[in-house]
């Protein structure tokens, strides 16, 4: 009966660890998205900006964004798109283009 009771309880406690998969996945994307938007914002701050770099990177963003949209879901993707092309406006006008136009897709 102890050996039972023993059998038990390890087998209820080992039950909840393998909840952290979900977790990883979340910081990995997170990382990668927070990853790209420093790269990005290194060169909206740098004089001139450089358009390329920015065309570049906003690929990169919307890659990313396709990478991930089952994790994310329709509104999510539309909100970080919608404040990613606020941001670029100011600096990469053909940025923010490609931005809005891959939000109109969801």
């Amino acid at each position: 009966m102890k050996r039972a009771c023993g059998l038990l309880l390890a087998v209820i406690l080992l039950a909840g660890c393998g909840d952290d998969t979900p977790n990883f996945d979340e910081k990995r994307m997170n990382t990668r998205f927070d990853t790209l938007d420093y790269q990005m914002s290194d060169i909206e701050i740098s004089q001139p900006p450089y358009v390329e770099n920015l065309e570049r990177l906003t690929g990169r963003y919307i890659a990313l964004i396709h990478e991930y949209e089952d994790e994310l879901g329709s509104d999510e993707i539309k909100n970080r798109l919608a404040e990613k092309a606020a941001e670029l406006e100011a600096y990469c006008l053909s940025c923010a283009t490609s931005l809005e136009r891959e939000r109109e897709k969801y």
